[in-house]
């Protein structure tokens, strides 16, 4: 199912992108050198929630630690671990035995949305600071970080507390401290909603430099010694934002360890509702599809190692973050769209031969698709195509310029980009997104509109009069619309809107069998 931006996922996207009083992070690069995995790469963050999915030793994790390392936290900020110090170093993440390098040669530069460095015009600005490794030296001016307090949590936090042996050792000497009673109840509020589970308070324990949670419910209270890992999970991640000052940058490792996916997605739309309140920025690691599709678009990135560079892909769906974590096999050829409705679109503008040749996979938006495109070219399986929506193709006279761009300057010599690449970008038939164009076909076709009141079991006049309703609606959300006014669910409507222009005989899709076939006699 397609995403749709809530009233929340842009109020979110609001604040993040306008106000300056936050410090926000917009964008972490490595300039130079290498990272453990990480070659040098750029990643921008435009909603206050970020989610990175790749395979193991892709670089997701480092990317945490670079991230971490962005801000000094002040003196009063919060630690988990034993920390001794209330901010991060490199060197609480990169760690050498003695046989090991150290990184040297590295430059990493942040992008901070701040009113610190506003122009003379008083209008606030992304400013960029540089933290660098020389080849013989030590990591830079620390002190001279943006100051934000920021917070890390690694894949410990869902390690029951008795497998941590300094828990285990001071089991006994925990205490409780004074937690607000206001605080204790928005805990246990939103625990409650995703565990669908009744909580009637929390606590933290601490003992010196050590705190766990703790819970009560009808029954009976408990700690993190007895509790699951994915509760225990969840309770060190409201702790963190709830006792911490308003602006947080909190980084977490594998997001959705521990969770079912139900309670993936409850987290999310949480955490959403707190980066509303607090104001806090979030980024993450997933293997979770879950994880990605309760994302606005630009909230998800893949990152993966292709032929010894870093890349980082903005914008993609679940569907392709699956199939690239699980290696699918692949048929004759595969056509990359932007979402759902092209699939629908395209699948059931198909014959049955071609379906079995042709593997149609979701990518999420324009420039992801030609990322993915571009990927499929540098490893030599240039066994596939790009389906774009409608309404980019008065873009397409500067394509050969946009995909060189998207190269970055890194053309292998095998790839002519003119003749090999540009030809395999094609375009759904019309000139708008697709949901438009399939409702504008399916209102022209009486036939089409027979077929929906006979599905639908509707009045006649009403499936035309709710279509023309639809057709005023913002982009993407037209089919939204029409799932509630009709009362089914959007991937029944979609089906029935295909299948309803198939069977008038409508010729409307006729051109992309006829482009997918030409690339097949290609191959």
């Amino acid at each position: 199912m397609g995403y749709s931006e809530s009233a929340l996922d842009k109020r979110n996207r609001e604040w993040f992108t306008s106000n300056p009083s936050i410090g926000s992070l917009f964008s972490v690069s490595l300039m130079e050198g290498h990272l453990r995995g990480l070659n040098p790469f750029s990643m921008q963050f435009s909603y206050p929630i970020s989610a990175i999915a790749g395979k193991n030793g892709s670089g997701k994790s480092t990317m945490l630690a670079i991230s971490a390392c962005a801000y000094h936290s002040r003196e009063s900020a919060k630690k988990y671990g034993g920390s001794i110090a209330p901010y991060y170093t490199f060197s609480d993440f990169f760690i050498q035995t003695k046989n090991e390098k150290p990184p040297k040669g590295i430059r990493i530069q942040y992008g901070i949305f701040s009113n610190n460095w506003a122009n003379r015009n008083g209008q606030s600005f992304v400013g960029y600071q540089t933290r660098r490794k020389p080849v013989n030296g030590r990591w830079n001016n620390y002190e001279k970080r943006f100051k934000r307090n920021t917070l890390f949590l690694g894949t410990l936090r869902v390690a029951s507390s008795h497998e941590i042996s300094a828990l285990k050792a001071y089991s006994k000497r925990f205490i409780p401290c004074s937690t607000e009673p206001s605080i204790s109840d928005k805990i246990c509020e939103i625990a409650a909603r995703i565990f669908d589970k009744e909580y009637s308070g929390y606590e933290e324990y601490k003992h010196g430099k050590f705190s766990i949670p703790s819970v009560t419910t009808s029954q009976f209270s408990y700690s993190s010694f007895n509790m699951g890992s994915g509760e225990a999970s969840v309770l060190r991640i409201l702790q963190a934002i709830f006792l911490s000052e308003k602006g947080l940058l909190l980084v977490i490792d594998e997001i959705e360890l521990g969770l079912h996916p139900s309670a993936q997605r409850k987290l999310i739309a949480e955490l959403k509702q707190l980066c509303f309140d607090h104001k806090c920025q979030i980024i993450c690691t997933t293997h979770s599809p879950v994880i990605i599709d309760s994302l606005p678009l630009d909230a998800r990135f893949y990152v993966e190692n292709v032929n010894d560079s870093t890349r980082v892909q903005k914008g993609v769906s679940s569907e392709f973050t699956l199939a690239r974590l699980s290696d699918e096999s692949q048929e004759e050829l595969t056509a990359f769209v932007e979402d759902e409705v092209a699939l629908a679109i395209v699948t059931n503008s198909l014959s049955c031969n071609l379906r079995s040749r042709v593997r149609v996979v979701v990518i999420g938006s324009s420039q992801a698709v030609l990322s993915q495109l571009i990927s499929r070219f540098r490893e030599n399986r240039p066994n596939c195509m790009a389906l774009l929506d409608g309404d980019k193709r008065n873009e397409h006279a500067g394509l050969e310029s946009t995909i060189k761009s998207l190269f970055a300057s890194n053309i292998p010599t095998f790839i002519d980009v003119k003749r090999d690449i540009v030809p395999r970008v094609k375009y759904l038939p019309g000139d708008s997104w697709p949901e438009r164009e399939l409702l504008i076909n399916v209102q022209s076709n009486e036939g089409a509109i027979q077929t929906l009141e006979q599905r639908l079991r509707t009045e006649p006049g009403i499936v035309s009069d709710n279509l023309s309703q639809a057709l005023n609606q913002t982009k993407h959300n037209e089919l939204r619309f029409l799932s509630e006014r009709f009362c089914v669910s959007r991937e029944t409507l979609l089906t029935e809107l295909v299948k309803s222009i198939d069977t008038s005989g409508n010729q409307s899709y006729q051109p992309i069998e006829e482009m997918i076939t030409e690339i097949l006699s290609e191959l």
